[in-house]
C-alpha cells in the first residue's frame, strides 16, 4: 500500500482576504483529506476539518492568507502541529522574502512540506501499518514524533485500507483470469465448430455445453464487477465525495 501522504500541487491558486475563503480551493486539492496524516473527511467520524497555517500565523504575520500558505487539515494534526516552526537558533528569521538560510529546506528537525517535497523520498509505510523514517532523514522523523503519524487510531485506518486495497487486487486478478479462461474456451469453441460435422449426435449436445459454459464465465464476471463496484463505491463514501453535508 502506498504512503498515505503525499505531494500535493496548488494549481492556479486563488487570491482571499480571509483564510475560510479557501475552504472549497483546499479541500478539493488536498482530494478531502488532511495533508498530515492523510485521513478523509468521511474517516474522521464527523470531526470538522481545519485551515492549518503550516508557517505559523503568529510567527509569519504576511502569510496568514497567503494560499501556499495554508493546508487542510484534520483537528488532532492541527492541534499537534499547534505553532511549532524552526527555531532562530536553527536559521530561520521569520521573513522568507529576506532569508537567505532556507533552513526550511535543509535536513533538520521541522515539519515535511508536502506542497515542495515528496514525503515518499523520505518515509515510506512499513508491513505494519506504521509510517517510518528513511534512516538519516531528520525531517521525517520529526514530521512523525510531532504528528503522532503512528497513533492507533491511524494504524487501524491504514488496515482497513490495505485490506480493501488487497480485495480489489484480488477481484481484479480474479477477473484477468476469468478473461483468459474465457478467451480460450472461445478459442476451443471456434475450433470445435470449425471441424465438428453438425449431423454428428453428439453436436448438440457438445456445443450446448460450450454455452453452457460461456453464460457461466458471463456470470462470473458480471458478479466480479458487481463486487468491483460496491467497493468503489465503499471506497468513495470512506473518502467522503459522496457525502453532501461536508460540503463547505
Amino acid at each position: 500500500m502506498e504512503l498515505p501522504i503525499r505531494k500535493i500541487d496548488y494549481l492556479d491558486p486563488p487570491t482571499y482576504k480571509t483564510v475560510n475563503s479557501y475552504r472549497p480551493y483546499l479541500r478539493n486539492v488536498s482530494d478531502y483529506s488532511c495533508l498530515y496524516c492523510g485521513t478523509y473527511e468521511a474517516e474522521s467520524c464527523g470531526a470538522t476539518f481545519t485551515i492549518d497555517h503550516f508557517r505559523p500565523k503568529s510567527l509569519f504575520e504576511d502569510l496568514v492568507s497567503e494560499c501556499n500558505n495554508l493546508r487542510y487539515s484534520c483537528p488532532r494534526c492541527n492541534s499537534y502541529k499547534s505553532n511549532l516552526w524552526i527555531t532562530k537558533e536553527q536559521g530561520c528569521i521569520r521573513d522568507c522574502n529576506k532569508c537567505e538560510n532556507k533552513s526550511c529546506k535543509e535536513n533538520i528537525q521541522r515539519f515535511v512540506d508536502v506542497i515542495v517535497e515528496d514525503p515518499t523520498e523520505i518515509m515510506y509505510l512499513s508491513d505494519d501499518n506504521k509510517i517510518c523514517a528513511y534512516e538519516g532523514s531528520n525531517v521525517a522523523q520529526y514530521t512523525i514524533d510531532y504528528l503522532r503519524l503512528n497513533r492507533i487510531q491511524l494504524i487501524r485506518l491504514r488496515h482497513i485500507r490495505r485490506f480493501m486495497e488487497d480485495w480489489e487486487n484480488e477481484l481484479n486478478n480474479k477477473k484477468h483470469i476469468l478473461n483468459t479462461e474465457k478467451r480460450e474456451l472461445a478459442e476451443t469453441k471456434n475450433i470445435f465448430l470449425a471441424s465438428a460435422n453438425e449431423s454428428n449426435k453428439y453436436f448438440p449436445i457438445i456445443n450446448t455445453l460450450f454455452e453452457m459454459l460461456e453464460k457461466l464465465y458471463e456470470n462470473q464476471e458480471l458478479l466480479v464487477d458487481m463486487e468491483l463496484s460496491n467497493l468503489s463505491k465503499l471506497k468513495s463514501g470512506m473518502r467522503g465525495k459522496d457525502d453532501k453535508s461536508l460540503t463547505s
